[in-house]
């Protein structure tokens, strides 16, 4: 479990307490979390005598569950990312055209557009490694609010993508669907939703087989998470990157004016030598030059100053981003 562990080190506590409510944990401490999440499937009779999971037993035991082939060699990230789709591509694959006509339909309503509802049915087409864009934000979004929704805790989700406004309001049509495509067909509402499911996942617990509904709502929590934290961070690197090459651009503009400037200076300088009747006036224009250089100067220190802090910045954000993409590549 050391990759999870080091993966929910980036969660807030907000986001470790939907991962405890859904497994029972009594508090959100990582190690809690971990352990009660790496029981969920075991036995309650035999489990004792058994050693907890591991996340990739977790992944491979949900995958048999719902029929899906499992890779055993793939990284534990890309097992992840892959039972990810395949499970939304099953939810998909269940609907009728007309049913999906009408999803993307509830979808246009709520704020998305025709080619951003099509977007997100197309991951499925698509491997894991390949999936990117507007599409898997809004379908991981959909999935971390409807999960938080689901226990009683709220997320700002806007703030992970940064993509759309509308991603808040595909949180309720596409978060039916992600959870499940029966629920999604059966209910009107999404109220609704939460009863049935919250009824369903907090009843008695599978004696032999383990608890499914559990284990499965947080392994969509815990895979729509690092999706949206690897987005944060990429996001909060380009973002500072893009006002390092604005301050780099207004060095260069900045240098390039000083550099004329001190042109024109040298140039007055050679004419107070050459013409002493005309002392006065080229004194004058020197003055004057130079004031202009001192208050470039001003400006080019203060944003050298801004440069430095920035770089410094971008250093620890490249770190963090570095560390993160580590983790998943273990």
């Amino acid at each position: 479990m050391n990759n999870l562990q080091s993966s929910l080190a980036f969660f807030t506590a907000d986001e470790l307490s939907v991962l405890q409510k859904i497994v029972k944990s009594d508090t959100n401490a990582k190690e809690a979390i971990i352990y009660k999440f790496e029981r969920l499937l075991l036995s309650s009779i035999w489990g004792v005598f058994i050693k907890n999971d591991s996340y990739k037993d977790i992944l491979e035991k949900i995958a048999k569950k719902n029929d899906i082939e499992f890779y055993k060699n793939k990284a534990e990230v890309a097992s992840e990312r892959d039972l990810y789709f395949k499970l939304f591509k099953r939810e998909i694959d269940q609907m009728q055209p007309k049913e999906l006509e009408a999803f993307y339909l509830n979808l246009e309503k709520q704020g998305l557009t025709r080619a951003q509802a099509t977007s997100i049915s197309g991951l499925v087409t698509i491997g894991a490694a390949q999936a990117s864009g507007f599409g898997v934000y809004v379908l991981a979004s959909s999935t971390v609010g409807a999960i938080a929704s689901l226990v009683g805790v709220t997320l700002p989700f806007a703030f992970y993508t940064g993509l759309s406004t509308a991603i808040s309001y595909a949180i309720g049509p596409l978060g039916l669907l992600v959870l499940g495509y029966s629920a999604y067909k059966n209910i009107k509402s999404f109220d609704d939703f939460v009863d049935i499911v919250a009824n369903t996942v907090s009843g008695i617990k599978k004696a032999f087989v383990g608890d499914y509904e559990r284990a499965t709502l947080a392994f969509k929590f815990i895979a729509s998470m690092r999706f949206l934290l690897e987005a944060k961070f990429e996001k909060e690197v380009e973002d500072t990157n893009s006002k390092l090459k604005e301050f780099d651009e207004i060095s260069a503009k900045l240098n390039e004016q000083t550099a004329t400037n001190t042109a024109e200076l040298k140039g007055i300088y050679n004419q107070i030598y050459q013409l002493e009747e005309q002392l006065k006036a080229l004194n004058s224009q020197k003055a004057t030059v130079n004031f202009k250089n001192k208050e470039l100067q001003i400006k080019l220190d203060d944003n050298n100053s801004k440069t430095v802090e920035l770089k410094n910045v971008l250093y620890a954000q490249t770190k963090k981003t570095n560390d993160f993409k580590e983790i998943l590549l273990k």
